[in-house]
């Protein structure tokens, strides 16, 4: 596991690098996208200290409200596929469900309920965007990441006996937020040059 000074400079460091990438190559800028950066960099602080990982959680919980808000300005209409889609988010969430409740995570049991319902629906609701839209791709597969990445964290957090490299839940959660923030770029962009 990385040690403190060296988790201290990479992921919020790289998520500062990020923001301002963002904030300096989208013509746009949007707003609900500074947010959810801002309360990723927020959860990645807090993260850093093991009392911190409540604030970690609503932290990034309110990243992910952010991200599916600016999804969701982007949908397409329902169809038969978002049954499907829903239908294996939702198995998903069951199966997220079944590893993190031990007894240790009693008390926490609403706040991951809750973290857990957010981040699928933030996946679901990357996945419901217009296919056509510029970036979709990216921002589908790095919603996808960060789901990934933030099972990986539960599993090494709450379940005993099973070790996942701290690095793979780094790279997975920092190309996540790449995919992403690139792929609004490419939308912001090319929005900016139709208008």
């Amino acid at each position: 596991m990385f040690d403190l000074p060296m988790r201290m400079m990479s992921k919020p460091t790289l998520m500062a690098i990020l923001l301002v990438y963002y904030v300096l190559f989208s013509k746009k800028g949007h707003p609900l996208i500074l947010m959810a950066l801002i309360f990723s960099l927020m959860g990645d602080l807090f993260l850093l200290y093991p009392a911190g990982f409540i604030l970690g959680l609503g932290a990034f919980l309110i990243a992910h409200i952010f991200y599916g808000l600016f999804f969701f300005q982007q949908r397409a209409m329902w169809s038969a596929k978002n049954n499907w889609t829903l239908g294996g988010l939702s198995l998903l969430l069951v199966l997220f469900w079944s590893m993190l409740f031990p007894e240790s995570m009693k008390d926490y049991w609403l706040s991951v309920l809750a973290y857990s319902l957010i981040l699928c629906s933030m996946l679901f609701l990357a996945i419901n965007r217009k296919p056509s839209i510029p970036g979709y791709k990216n921002v589908l597969l790095g919603a996808s990441l960060f789901v990934l990445s933030d099972i990986l964290i539960a599993v090494e957090q709450v379940v005993p006996n099973v070790k996942i490299i701290s690095v793979s839940i780094m790279v997975f959660y920092l190309i996540a937020q790449y995919l992403i923030i690139e792929g609004v770029v490419l939308y912001d962009n090319r929005q900016q040059s139709v208008a």
